[in-house]
Formats: structure tokens, C-alpha cells, sequence
């Protein structure tokens, strides 16, 4: 009941809707009503997920057929196909994009960086493929846990949303005191989105391209993928 308590299931809710189809202005409606109706304290250190112990893993939600009034016994026989794998791994992609940078601590559900598969309890929770992992899965979430790790404010930043296409969501945590902002920009699509760089304040500069790239003024999100770009107060 206490780990209950502090996991963010409405941050998972969001995140799993806005990369299945919802519009990302409803995606940033949803994670403002939890910002702003939270303590900060609170907030900044709810735990972020996509998959858990109670749920089916996110890759097979993303990739594979419901698994809503299927038995047991179809659960157990049932693996993701080749196409099936690769959507479900590149949308788990962008969803756990979301999860690390969002307020909040990014929570991995072991064998979700591996890409381990499974349906409902007891299927999502499988060994650890050990030998079998996604390589690339793995370095991918090295990835966004050393872009984490660099810079303060994705641990007590604030957020705010800017506008963006339906199919990209984008988004600065900024410690405005520090004059420091990093910008998120995650694509669900299977084709690449171009938007226009945004800025906290307009006394704001790049400083540098994280991950991604920026052409001019034009912030390049590749398919599934996330684009951040670092400015800071000049």
C-alpha cells in the first residue's frame, strides 16, 4: 500500500494514451492536472513507469494484440511476431522518453530495457532473459539515464508545455534562478517531425543538441524518437 501510493499511475495512463493516439494537447492537460493540483515535493519524486508486476508489459500493450478477456492459457502461448516486436519496442521507446523526463523518478520494470515479453501476471513476469537482451534497447536507455544524470533539473525542475503537432510532445524543465532550461521534444510516429525551437524566455540561447538535431531554428524529432537541446540564459 505504500509503494501504491507514490507510484504515478496517472503519468502512465497519459504517456500510454498520448503514444497509442491521444492528442498531445490532451497528454499535457493530463500531466498539468497532476502538476498543479501535487506538492512539488511530492511530485518530483512520484515514481514513473510503464510497466509493473500488475499490469501486461508495456512492449506487448504497444505492439501486440489486446490481451482484455483473453485466458490464461492463450496469454502463455502468445509472443510478439517480427513486426509486432519492432512497433512495440519503438513505441516503448518514446513512452519511456516521456517517463524519464517528466517530474518524477524514472522506474524500470526489470526486462523492460531488455526487451522482455509478457502479457498479464504471471506472464510479465519472466526471468530476465539473461543472453537474450536487446542490446540496442539496453544502450538506448543508458542513454537517457546519462542525459538524466547531467543535468539538475530533470530531479526539481519545473515543466511547461509548448505547443506542438498532435503526434509530438514538447516540453522544457527549466530552473529559471540557475538560467538553465532543457528542452524535450518526443515523436510517436514512424516518420520524422520538424517543429519550430521554443524558449522559456526570449533571452534564452542553445548552448547545445543533447540528442537529435536542429537545423537553423528547426528542431528534427526522428521516427519514436526524442530530440533535447539545451539552452541557457546569455
Amino acid at each position: 500500500e505504500q509503494l501504491d501510493s507514490v507510484m504515478n499511475y496517472p503519468f502512465r495512463e497519459a504517456i500510454i494514451n498520448f503514444i497509442k493516439g491521444m492528442s498531445a494537447r490532451d497528454f499535457c492537460y493530463g500531466v498539468m492536472s497532476i502538476v498543479e493540483n501535487y506538492p512539488k515535493e511530492s511530485l518530483d519524486v512520484l515514481m514513473n513507469f510503464v510497466s509493473t508486476h500488475d499490469i501486461e508489459r508495456a512492449i506487448n500493450r504497444f505492439g501486440g494484440e489486446s490481451c482484455d478477456d483473453k485466458s490464461k492459457d492463450w496469454m502463455a502461448e502468445r509472443y510478439l511476431n517480427d513486426h509486432e516486436y519492432w512497433l512495440g519496442k519503438s513505441r516503448l521507446k518514446a513512452a519511456t522518453a516521456l517517463m524519464f523526463f517528466l517530474p518524477g523518478v524514472p522506474s524500470i520494470y526489470y526486462g523492460d530495457e531488455a526487451g522482455l515479453q509478457g502479457y498479464k501476471d504471471p506472464f510479465n513476469r519472466r526471468c530476465y532473459p539473461w543472453g537474450q537482451e536487446d542490446e540496442e534497447l539496453i544502450d538506448f536507455h543508458k542513454e537517457l539515464a546519462r542525459i538524466r544524470k547531467s543535468y539538475k533539473v530533470f530531479r526539481n525542475g519545473r515543466i511547461k508545455f509548448f505547443r506542438s503537432p498532435d503526434d509530438v510532445v514538447a516540453f522544457a524543465r527549466f530552473h529559471k534562478s540557475a538560467g538553465i532550461s532543457v528542452q524535450i521534444y518526443v515523436n510517436r510516429t514512424d516518420q520524422e517531425r520538424c517543429m519550430e525551437l521554443e524558449h522559456i524566455e526570449p533571452t534564452y540561447a542553445v548552448e547545445r543538441v543533447e540528442r537529435g538535431a536542429l537545423d537553423g531554428n528547426t528542431v528534427k524529432i526522428a521516427p519514436f524518437g526524442y530530440t533535447v537541446i539545451v539552452t541557457r540564459d546569455t
